[in-house]
């Protein structure tokens, strides 16, 4: 066995290393040739190993990660829902999206009704008619979210859709859908206005309930334009 010259040593762990070796006997790192310089420090793995950062400094799988943590989002309010791939993904997603949302107004329509009958039964006109106009408003916004045109024409079918799109859309479609589910969950207010038999109460819940629908009907608009800004 030949010995060691004096003073070469594995510059990673420092273990005395064979005359012409590659590897070091001890740790395993690359023994630099004379022409190479010196080799890198090799240093154990002791955490997750950070992926590549990219041009704007932004760790790729930690942006991999937020948009998984969308999309999650997004499942857990409605199981089924895909990621976007392509064109016909996002097609597929809308439609789903707006008849689950379309499904929430005719709920709240059909609790709409029931109040209204319990305000006739019980002989409570106080508010009656501004219930009558909200059932409107609902049937309105639902027969608009359900059939919406789509309008995703001349769509190329080399269609990328970027990271930065991802955040936009599933962030909008998440938003979308929370604030149908706002709708239905603003109508308890309003059984207990009605139940109080109070007519200034009763106007004040239906005001109340009309602001969360008119942010549903705001945030639909500006998911309709964000998908055909993709798109086209």
């Amino acid at each position: 066995m030949a010995t060691p010259s004096p003073g070469s040593a594995c510059p990673a762990c420092g273990a005395p290393l064979t005359p012409g070796a590659k590897f070091c006997p001890s740790c395993g790192a690359p023994v630099p040739s004379p022409t190479t310089g010196s080799a890198p420090t090799v240093r154990p793995v002791t955490g997750a190993v950070t992926s590549p950062a990219s041009p704007g400094g932004v760790d790729i799988r930690e942006r991999v990660d937020q948009d998984r943590g969308a999309l999650k989002r997004l499942q857990l309010l409605v199981p089924g829902f895909r990621a976007y791939r392509q064109a016909e993904d996002v097609r597929a997603a809308d439609a789903m999206l707006r008849l689950q949302v379309a499904d929430l107004l005719v709920r709240a329509m059909q609790q709409v009704d029931t109040l209204r009958s319990q305000m006739t039964r019980d002989v409570v006109l106080d508010g009656l008619t501004t219930l009558g106009g909200l059932r409107s408003e609902l049937q309105r916004l639902e027969g608009e979210v359900r059939h919406a045109e789509q309008g995703y024409t001349g769509i190329s079918p080399a269609l990328r859709i970027t990271p930065e799109m991802l955040d936009r859309l599933y962030e909008r479609d998440y938003r979308f859908i929370a604030s149908g589910q706002g709708v239905l969950s603003a109508l308890p207010a309003v059984q207990a206005a009605v139940g109080s038999r109070d007519g200034q109460r009763i106007n004040a819940a239906v005001d109340a309930f009309r602001a969360q629908l008119k942010d549903l009907e705001n945030v639909f608009a500006q998911r309709i334009q964000g998908v055909e800004g993709i798109l086209h």
